[in-house]
């Protein structure tokens, strides 16, 4: 008779825990940030009715959907949330604009930490590399992997060590050109970009450069020693 008790116990737990305390609404934040409409609504219908207690949310597939949706700009992931009984929870969100432009021929795409190629949004102040290279860098609605990682590698490093481009042209992996507010730039993908841009930010600070670098026009950092034309 315990037994049986027990087990009665349990199903009234589990269908309580399934079926009554459930998702009802959500309201979503992000610190210092404004939710792109939309994103709020797709995250409601996709929890709706679902358990609060038996529902991974960090690892929901709707983080996916929403990173390679043309419909937003921004990357949203999960932060914390602060859950209720009654179903009406509050969700943290973590936001973040893509990584950088890219730019091929007349076209030109938002890229974020994945290489779905995304629609264009000229308001976005980001990093922009314009490719002159072999055009088959694409595959159907992605950046090929290979050239993605070159991309992002550069762009983090640029913003790691506060470097701001106006622009950088990649003619090929040997050369590629940054155009800062007064200076060419120019590198190759032969070593470690991190590497190249810590070089970079250390040269750019020396004293005795200073005074020459509005004198001239190009540094070229690809050899030994940076030189300037």
């Amino acid at each position: 008779m315990k037994i049986l008790r027990l087990i009665i116990f349990f199903v009234v737990l589990v269908v309580f825990f399934n079926f009554v305390f459930v998702f009802k609404k959500i309201d979503c934040e992000a610190e210092g940030v404004l939710i792109e409409s939309g994103v709020c609504e797709s995250i409601n219908q996709n929890f709706k009715g679902r358990s609060l207690f038996f529902t991974d949310l960090e690892n929901d597939e709707i983080w996916n959907e929403l990173l390679i949706s043309q419909q937003y700009s921004q990357v949203y992931q999960f932060k914390k949330i602060k859950k209720s009984l009654s179903g009406e929870v509050k969700l943290l969100l973590l936001t973040k604009l893509p990584d950088y432009r890219l730019i091929i021929g007349q076209d030109r795409y938002l890229i974020n930490q994945n290489n779905k190629l995304k629609d264009n949004q000229e308001k976005l102040l980001l990093p922009s590399i314009e490719y002159l290279g072999d055009q088959n860098i694409r595959e159907h609605e992605y950046l090929r992997d290979d050239y993605h990682q070159k991309f992002l590698a550069l762009s983090k490093a640029l913003k790691k060590y506060d470097i701001n481009t106006n622009k950088i042209v990649w003619q090929s992996d040997q050369e590629i050109h940054l155009f800062l507010k007064e200076t060419e730039v120019i590198i190759d993908d032969l070593k470690d970009f991190d590497f190249q841009i810590e070089r970079l930010s250390v040269v750019l600070k020396e004293d005795k450069l200073q005074a020459v670098l509005p004198n001239k026009k190009v540094l070229d950092m690809r050899f030994n020693l940076p030189v300037l034309k």
